[in-house]
């Protein structure tokens, strides 16, 4: 894979300089560096077995947030800020949004690996083997960290005991319910929204065009994707407390 990774890298290299575009190369450079280092946070730093060196949420929040930008949002804002740098205009703001969106599509892919994918819905009676794969191998993502600090003695042992064993149907109410009643449900979504206004801020001060418009349609994902959508499903189908989606936030280090 790496061999091929590498392959991958000189043809677009060659396509680049095919095009007259070599101004792009020391972009996509930057933004293999900034993934490598974000893997080894993911892999290394934020693990369940080392919450205890983030007794404080915000000291939590921003290494989250640090991991989120190196895995996702430096490839956005590199794509948003390509865009710019073909056009002639170098635009460090569209770099700078672009970077929240992906950081923030990040961590809404962290939390939907609590949804359970509708084709598996109809077979209540086997184990969820293909989800919880950040639960289950102990990454320290936001709703983790959450559930983690505010469940009690008794429920951070039965957390544990389900990062290994196959988790089914009870024991996914269990896990839905841990989300709803702690309010990890409700924070992880306000901070979604929060990132969310953030992009759509900033992307308002450009003059309205056809294509800032677009891009303002793109932010939507952060708030509204396939994975959050069928968390709230899962929720109103195991018929978990009452959902709280205006759950006071917790508050946010940028």
């Amino acid at each position: 894979m790496v061999i091929a990774g590498f392959q991958l890298r000189e043809i677009a290299q060659q396509i680049l300089d095919d095009y007259g575009m070599t101004v792009l190369i020391p972009v996509l450079s930057k933004i293999n560096h900034q993934v490598y280092l974000g893997q080894r946070m993911d892999i290394h730093d934020l693990q369940v077995s080392r919450i205890g060196e983030y007794p404080d949420y915000a000291q939590f929040l921003t290494a989250y947030q640090e991991r989120c930008r190196l895995l996702s949002g430096v490839f956005y804002g590199s794509c948003f800020f390509a865009g710019s740098i073909i056009a002639g205009q170098p635009d460090d703001l569209l770099y700078e949004m672009g970077a929240i969106y992906g950081a923030a599509t990040q961590a809404a892919n962290d939390f939907g690996d609590f949804a359970l994918p509708v084709q598996r819905l109809s077979k209540l009676e086997k184990p969820y083997q293909d989800q919880f794969s950040d639960f289950i191998n102990g990454k320290l993502t936001l709703a983790v960290y959450l559930m983690t600090q505010r469940a009690n003695s008794q429920e951070r042992n039965r957390l544990e005991e389900l990062r290994y064993k196959g988790i089914e149907e009870n024991e996914y109410r269990e896990i839905l319910g841990i989300l709803v009643n702690k309010g990890v449900y409700g924070d992880c979504l306000a901070y979604l929204k929060q990132e969310h206004k953030r992009c759509k801020q900033m992307l308002y001060t450009k003059e309205k065009t056809i294509h800032r418009d677009l891009i303002a349609s793109i932010l939507v994902r952060i708030t509204s994707n396939k994975f959050l959508s069928q968390l709230r499903k899962n929720i109103e189908l195991f018929q978990v407390g009452q959902v709280d989606i205006n759950h006071k936030c917790l508050g946010v280090q940028t």
